[in-house]
């Protein structure tokens, strides 16, 4: 017998086996010599399944399954093979029974299949067996419905049906595990072998599958035996036997035969069911070493194939002679008639022709990603579709459906009403050699990406995100050169802090005026330094004007802005101030610049922009602040709470301010350096959730040294 086989977690391990086993193995294989002739093996197993489910009675078919035989079947093929399950059933049936030789009489069947393949063998010895099993079962279960069941059940005096259900029990789980085989050869002859040649896994199965053929021929006869012993063995001690009466006739020389025979075998239904069980066992524990092997197949051919693929479109992305065309015709696999694009603007599948002579951009996010980066993006194409429309511009998302995501709809009716671009139509689109393409050739980590593409099909910015949302209408093409002359030639001015489609705001910053941008939600605050402020002004015929921009975070935070804007412009606390609606799209902006910078390697520590941008998402963190400046010209950028401070003790230092207006400012920001230099002060935090773009070194706004670079673990429920 042979031992159990060794599990653990190497697909390819080997089946263990004694070494007794070897030589049969080797036996086995001398026999086994196929030729070009070929059988529906499936065909030929659904047949059988069908015949066995069908036989078997109800109540007792457990795991039998039930299989519909198509109406075409090749009939011609299996009258062609009913001469080999003939004698394949008088083998197991006479000569079996008779001898009880198992292991001579599986070599001489495995002779009668010598031309046929491994799979072909155990079907048609599974054919032969199903024929003697359905001759069993017809009088058990038609004894009630058919004369001709009654007679035979007479005859053959099969025991009841509670009796076999209780006996019988763990045959099924034999003929199961032995059908299990057969569909895992019949699997393993469709692997192609001249691609799996070399792979151990293929070896390790092929290695295997001579001693499990020969282990299941003998699992069908240890079926074919029981049967038979149960039948003699309780025709053998039935009631007239015992009595001395009128011998039954079922208790022929034939069954005598088999009764001789069987004598050293188990006698009791126990005894049976632990041979039979433990045969079963042996054959379940090569089965799962056969499916670890068809898995690892399945698995080398499945990563060539999508290896195969990706490098045929890393081909066509990278080849000189590529157009846009056919890189979105390699990266997106469409069928014939399917509309792969679906654009949320005119609500309709379309196809790749709406991409024609316009610069494309790939947007790539996950599947559910709701970022306010997405939001920004999605506002600044807004506004260029209204105020730019004749320029050729186009954007394309690939969402990527994150690990574990059971929702697969990329259309939900919120996107629809807010976004604009095109979108790949289906999921499907979207398969591992993609994935792999954006991530290696893309770059795409897990925060959104917006690739920027020529007619060509090159890349011409790797991610024009934030250049689109910091530049908006003046970035284009958004392209990286674009991004670094733009950064390079432009002066930093304070108009730079509103969108470019913000006509109002835009316009009364470049008056010559003094302006005060201020932050925060702390409403008290926000009432006295207003008024303290307006006061001064008026007292000292200073003119300017104040811009409210709230403060950054969250949709749900944003939310809580409604009331304190309306407090705001009811109390006419600041003539300016930036809707909820634009708020958020403020601080994106903010951080996109800083992105941009470092996006083209241009992040410098002494450029006033970084240093602004900087400042303002730490003050930002810390509560309140305000920003002073002239025209064009910034001048200082402070704390809340010692802007205010400075204020009310304005007639400590109004002597200091001249009669030009822009003395005001010079006289405020000296007496904030000298509040601050030596004062305790909250820590300070830039808080950049984007690790993929933090900068190398950061200087304290406050003091001007390096600031200490920390990892901070954040649950967010928005």
């Amino acid at each position: 017998m042979a031992s159990p086989m060794e599990t653990g977690g190497n697909p390819t391990e080997k089946l263990m086996i004694e070494p007794s086993d070897h030589k049969i193995s080797e036996k086995v294989q001398q026999i086994h010599s196929p030729d070009d002739r070929e059988i529906d093996t499936q065909l030929i197993l659904r047949i059988i399944e069908d015949i066995l489910h069908s036989a078997t009675p109800v109540g007792m078919q457990g795991a039998m399954p039930e299989k519909t035989i198509p109406a075409d079947a090749e009939t011609s093929m299996l009258d062609a093979l009913s001469y080999v399950v003939n004698k394949i059933y008088f083998e197991m049936t006479h000569e079996f029974l008779s001898n009880g030789d198992e292991h001579a009489t599986t070599l001489s069947m495995l002779e009668i299949l010598s031309n046929y393949s491994w799979d072909a063998k155990l079907v048609l010895l599974l054919a032969a067996f199903v024929l003697y099993y359905a001759e069993f079962w017809f009088p058990v279960k038609n004894q009630s419905s058919s004369k001709l069941a009654q007679k035979m059940d007479f005859l053959r005096k099969v025991p009841e049906t509670d009796v076999l259900k209780e006996r019988l029990g763990v045959l099924t789980d034999l003929i199961m595990a032995i059908l299990d085989l057969v569909q895992f050869i019949i699997l393993f002859r469709k692997l192609p072998p001249e691609t799996l040649g070399n792979v151990p896994a293929f070896s390790a199965f092929s290695n295997a599958v001579p001693i499990a053929v020969y282990r299941a021929i003998r699992g069908v006869l240890i079926c074919v035996a029981y049967i038979a012993h149960l039948t003699a063995i309780d025709n053998e001690h039935s009631p007239s036997s015992a009595q001395g009466g009128e011998q039954n006739v079922s208790t022929s020389k034939k069954d005598k035969i088999k009764i001789a025979h069987f004598r050293h075998t188990p006698s009791s239904a126990e005894d049976w069911n632990g041979r039979v069980s433990t045969l079963t066992d042996n054959i379940r524990k090569t089965n799962e070493h056969l499916k670890k092997q068809l898995t690892s197949c399945d698995k080398y051919l499945e990563d060539k194939k999508q290896n195969d693929a990706y490098n045929e479109l890393v081909g066509t992305f990278e080849s000189d002679g590529g157009t846009l065309d056919k890189f979105l015709n390699a990266l997106l696999i469409v069928k014939e008639n399917e509309l792969p694009l679906f654009d949320f603007d005119g609500k309709q599948k379309v196809n790749f022709d709406c991409l024609k002579y316009k610069q494309v951009f790939f947007l790539i996010s996950g599947l559910h990603d709701d970022s306010m980066e997405l939001d920004a993006l999605s506002l600044t194409y807004n506004k260029w579709k209204e105020f730019i429309s004749e320029v050729p511009l186009e954007i394309v998302w690939i969402p990527i459906l994150e690990g574990g995501s059971e929702t697969k709809d990329i259309i939900s009716s919120e996107r629809l009403n807010k976004w604009r671009w095109l979108s790949v139509s289906s999921l499907e689109l979207i398969d591992q050699r993609v994935l792999r393409f954006v991530r290696e050739k893309f770059h795409y980590e897990k925060l959104p990406i917006l690739v920027a593409m020529d007619d060509q099909g090159k890349v011409v910015n790797p991610n024009a995100l934030h250049i689109m949302i910091a530049w908006t209408f003046r970035g284009f093409p958004y392209t990286t050169m674009k991004e670094k002359t733009e950064w390079e030639v432009q002066r930093f001015r304070l108009q730079q802090l509103m969108a470019e489609w913000d006509f109002d705001h835009a316009y009364w910053m470049g008056e010559d005026e003094h302006i005060i941008v201020y932050g925060g939600v702390d409403m008290e605050w926000i009432r006295n330094f207003t008024t303290k402020a307006r006061q001064i002004a008026q007292a000292n015929n200073i003119e300017f004007e104040m811009l409210y921009v709230g403060k950054s975070g969250k949709t749900s935070e944003q939310e809580k802005m409604k009331t304190l804007l309306d407090t705001i412009e009811k109390e006419n606390l600041s003539k300016f101030y930036l809707g909820k609606e634009f708020i958020w799209f403020f601080w994106v902006r903010l951080l996109s610049m800083l992105f941009s910078k470092i996006n083209v390697q241009l992040h410098d520590d002494h450029d006033p922009l970084i240093q602004l941008v900087e400042k303002l998402m730490i003050y930002d963190r810390i509560g309140t602040w305000a920003l002073f400046g002239k025209g064009s010209d910034i001048s200082l950028t402070a704390r809340g709470p010692e802007a205010l401070k400075i204020l009310e003790n304005f007639e400590a230092w109004k002597q200091d301010v001249g009669t030009d207006h822009l003395h005001f400012l010079d006289a405020f920001k000296k007496q904030y350096d000298q509040q601050i230099i030596g004062a305790d002060h909250p820590c300070c935090t830039l808080d950049i959730h984007d690790t993929s773009r933090t900068p190398k070194n950061v200087l304290c706004p406050e003091c001007s040294r390096s600031m200490e670079q920390q990892s901070i673990f954040s649950c967010s429920h928005d």
